[in-house]
């Protein structure tokens, strides 16, 4: 692991993590409650979207056969 000088690791664990989650625990049990963000959740599906988007057209305008020296 590599470390910069006057970084200390614990640094590094603050700035990188961040909560997900809560544990709420009663009588009746222990449940783990997600924390969703919306927005961001919503920028990695139109990224997802737009990726798959990209590499799906590609092959598919390739095996079309349109403008194949073949076809008259």
């Amino acid at each position: 692991m590599c470390h910069q000088a006057g970084v200390s690791a614990s640094s590094h664990l603050r700035d990188g993590a961040s909560p997900v989650g809560a544990l709420e625990i009663t009588e009746a049990g222990t449940r783990f409650i997600p924390f969703v963000d919306p927005a961001r959740l919503g920028i990695a599906l139109i990224v997802g979207f737009l990726i798959g988007l990209t590499v799906g057209r590609g092959p598919a305008q390739r095996r079309s056969g349109v403008g194949d020296a073949g076809i008259h």
